[in-house]
């Protein structure tokens, strides 16, 4: 799942990532802009998804990315451990930037990311 928390309405990236996604095969849900923290972790338990994407470019992501964090681990969703991301300190799993290879959001087949 993609989703836009917060006020900021710049979606390209967050779209161009969703359609990334699901070329490589992955089923991809896009939950579109000014989603509230309560929203998207709403939208991710009734999905059941995998993995929540999340795509924040006017710098509320220092509240908005651990409060959906939270709100995903109270309801008992696995978060998992850092990895990439220094950021936030609250299990964000990784940070695309701007200009990041298509080729490199890819290190495993979808079959294995479950």
């Amino acid at each position: 799942m993609v989703a836009k928390p917060g006020l900021d309405g710049h979606d390209r990236g967050a779209r161009v990532l969703a359609r990334c996604f699901r070329d490589a095969g992955f089923e991809v849900i896009y939950t579109g802009c000014h989603q509230t923290p309560e929203q998207i972790a709403s939208a991710a338990i009734q999905e059941d998804v995998d993995v929540v994407g999340l795509s924040c470019l006017s710098g509320a992501h220092r509240y908005l990315f651990p409060a959906v964090a939270k709100l995903l681990k109270e309801q008992g969703l696995v978060i998992l451990p850092l990895s990439v991301a220094v950021l936030f300190l609250n299990r964000i799993l990784n940070c695309f930037m701007t200009l990041v290879s298509r080729l490199s959001l890819f290190p495993a087949q979808p079959s294995t990311v479950s």
